[in-house]
């Protein structure tokens, strides 16, 4: 035999030349992956510092403008009737109605409802009123009907303004008038 050892495919010595052959382009590839991970790695850094400055500025307060010329002494007595026009407006006309109605053991009858805006007697800023005008066979079922808006949900307390007895078609009535507040 000559002096050259012959390896076959199930030798446990393995070739040192076959081995650089495969060793050598796996390393470069494996440089520029790491190569190509920090340039990306940079540039996601770069783009989150643009993009936070970005929103920084977008965050900050627009510039306050100074230039709106003060309101006249007849824009500033108009103020207030805006202000109860916008009120009416808003008012939540369906809810406060569904809360008036009577329980069908009281006998009352209810003839009208306004808006009074703002509520005199209420010591908080939100809270508005309406006056509502009824009527009543019995005071037993004037004084049930106040104690039953004062408990009903928009409302946050009723009382009675005034009451009087007018005459009926068959019997004499007691008109009377509540004032009920409730919170905007």
């Amino acid at each position: 035999m000559s002096g050259r050892s012959q390896h076959h495919a199930l030798d446990a010595v393995c070739d040192h030349k076959a081995r650089k052959r495969v060793l050598v382009p796996m390393a470069l590839i494996g440089i520029l992956a790491l190569t190509l991970v920090t340039w990306q790695v940079g540039k996601n850094i770069r783009a989150e510092r643009a993009l936070s400055s970005a929103i920084a500025q977008y965050r900050s307060p627009p510039p306050q403008h100074t230039d709106a010329p003060p309101l006249t002494k007849q824009e500033l007595q108009r103020v207030p009737a805006i202000n109860h026009a916008i009120r009416q407006l808003n008012l939540p006309v369906h809810a406060l109605l569904r809360s008036l109605e009577p329980p069908r053991d009281l006998m009352v009858a209810v003839l009208s409802v306004d808006s009074v805006g703002q509520s005199s007697s209420s010591a908080s800023g939100g809270a508005s009123s309406v006056r509502i005008v009824a009527q009543a066979p019995h005071s037993a079922d004037m004084t049930r009907y106040v104690a039953f808006v004062a408990d009903r949900k928009p409302f946050t307390g009723a009382y009675l303004r005034r009451h009087e007895w007018v005459d009926g078609p068959q019997q004499k009535l007691l008109r009377f008038t509540v004032e009920a507040t409730w919170n905007d």
